[in-house]
């Protein structure tokens, strides 16, 4: 049966703001939504792409003058190498660090690679973690020696 007349109203002021549920989520007002696609809800990758066919297809005919000399080994190799970037080889292919198409772009290749590595990782740990803690510290290790031994055969520093 609701209550009415004026001891129901005088707990709530006629202008006070409605309060959340308890278990409500807190928006995080540094938010910012990075454009996805809709069907899988992964970051889309079109400005990624499109940098990589302007480089490699739009800017040969464009770039004349005294730049030219200076940017075709880049516009070169971006014809050359553009499908790495599309399939996100690009930090492994080519080898020479002349010769990589939209340079600053390793790290979305190795970003992918991670995240294409990691479910297995996690399923073995999950799944039998006396089984998946060895294999992680068996790649961890292996990982850090492959690092070393190419730092040192390649003269790296």
């Amino acid at each position: 049966v609701p209550v009415a007349g004026p001891s129901a109203q005088q707990d709530v002021a006629p202008d006070a703001p409605v309060p959340d549920p308890p278990d409500a989520p807190v928006p995080d007002p540094t938010y910012a939504p990075v454009p996805t696609d809709a069907r899988t809800d992964a970051p889309t990758d079109a400005p990624f792409l499109i940098v990589t066919m302007v480089t490699g297809f739009l800017l040969p005919v464009i770039v004349r003058g005294p730049f030219e000399t200076i940017l075709k080994p880049l516009l070169q190799a971006c014809q050359d190498y553009w499908w790495t970037n599309f399939l996100y080889l690009n930090n492994l292919i080519p080898w020479s660090k002349m010769e990589i198409c939209v340079g600053h772009s390793w790290y979305l290749s190795n970003d992918f690679q991670f995240y294409a590595v990691a479910p297995i990782f996690i399923y073995l740990l999950y799944k039998s973690p006396r089984i998946g803690v060895p294999v992680t510290l068996v790649a961890l290790m292996g990982s850090c020696i492959a690092a070393g031994v190419l730092s040192w055969t390649h003269n790296f520093t």
